[in-house]
């Protein structure tokens, strides 16, 4: 099976040559693009001198996470790629992590979209993801595992979603779903929204515990308010396109009842 690996870059300078150093020397038989989204900062000029063997899309605007990913993701499908595997820029790849997952693809037909443990940068024995869980009734998009002790077993756990720091996705899914969703601007949300529809189609998450992939995470997305805001729109979107009336309206609640906390605690922090 062959596995086109599309790495989303923005101004990434500060780590997107180790991640591609990590992938040339762990996973050198797979085709790398990286999508720049409109990068500032030289990065795409950077990633030119050091790694030619890379594919790069130059893309003059910011796309968010889902546009640009499918941007990359149509240029492997047109490469003749069975699979892709999306990557962020911020995660350090210290060994092979692609075919362990891919067997699974191989193995079990029924399977659409495999991810390995998230773990640490700084900390590799400790998880920061194995997958996350929905909870269409409060709109709660929860990681599993976050801070056990990482334990490699030859086994995967069917999980609601994949983290997008690292899945891979096979290329019927991508085709038949249309890949992410760009509503989801500029960024959350998007992975557990495709692996949803996946489902839906027959199609299952999980998260191979034989593979694990470090992510330093939270580099991109803006101050801790911005970031909750962002999150909160698109959990709003996530329940307009999949729930019905009924389960909308609970879950709306909660998100309500969730952003007044939030903006409590964020009034008691600035308090002198």
């Amino acid at each position: 099976m062959k596995v086109g690996i599309v790495v989303l870059s923005w101004n990434s300078r500060e780590f997107i040559g180790a991640c591609l150093a990590g992938l040339r020397r762990h996973e050198p038989t797979s085709p790398v693009y990286v999508v720049d989204n409109g990068s500032t900062d030289g990065s795409p000029g950077i990633v030119a001198r050091a790694h030619p063997e890379v594919t790069i899309v130059n893309l003059s605007a910011n796309l968010g996470f889902a546009g640009a990913n499918n941007v990359g993701v149509a240029r492997a499908l047109a490469d003749g790629c069975d699979a892709v595997a999306l990557l962020n820029n911020d995660t350090v790849i210290d060994e092979p992590f692609i075919d362990s997952c891919v067997r699974l693809l191989e193995e079990h037909h029924n399977i659409g979209i495999v991810g390995p443990v998230i773990v640490e940068a700084e900390h590799p024995t400790v998880v920061q993801c194995r997958g996350g869980r929905i909870g269409l009734w409060t709109l709660d998009f929860a990681y599993e595992g976050v801070g056990e002790t990482f334990e490699r077993r030859d086994q995967y756990d069917v999980v609601d979603y994949v983290l997008g720091a690292a899945m891979i996705v096979r290329r019927e899914v991508l085709e038949r779903t249309g890949g992410l969703d760009a509503e989801f601007f500029p960024a959350y949300i998007e992975e557990a929204d495709l692996c949803f529809r996946a489902r839906r189609l027959g199609y299952r998450s999980v998260v191979h515990h034989g593979a694990r992939v470090r992510h330093v995470g939270a580099k991109s997305g803006g101050t801790r308010t911005t970031s909750f805001r962002r999150f909160t729109v698109n959990r709003f979107r996530f329940g307009l396109k999949h729930l019905g009336a009924l389960q909308f309206f609970v879950a709306a609640q909660a998100i309500v009842v969730r952003a007044v906390f939030h903006k409590l605690r964020d009034r008691r922090e600035v308090v002198p």
